[in-house]
């Protein structure tokens, strides 16, 4: 995966070898959106869209450091993707 737990050696011993450790903080970010988006009630909505947005900020920061996005190119992405044996696809625009 491409977030694993960390410290699985010493957090969680007791659960299931996937399940062991702390999760990784951009996955933290994407569980704290999905609580927060079945917590926020219709009165309390632009509190809602504000912490969704720090949350999503942070998720897209980790997901940037882990790949280090401004200093791998396309065909670096593809040749890790490809090593891990997801296929990637470009997407295109269809003409009418």
């Amino acid at each position: 995966m491409f977030f694993p737990n960390f410290d699985h050696e010493k957090t969680g011993l007791d659960k299931q070898f996937a399940y062991r450790g702390v999760r990784h903080r951009a996955l933290d970010a994407l569980v704290f959106m999905y609580d927060d988006y079945n917590e926020c009630t219709y009165q309390d909505r632009s509190n809602c869209v504000s912490e969704f947005t720090n949350f999503r900020r942070e998720f897209v920061s980790e997901v940037q450091l882990k790949i280090d996005a401004r200093r791998k190119s396309l065909m670096d992405v593809e040749n890790e993707r490809a090593a891990a044996g997801e296929r990637y696809e470009t997407l295109q625009h269809k003409q009418p």
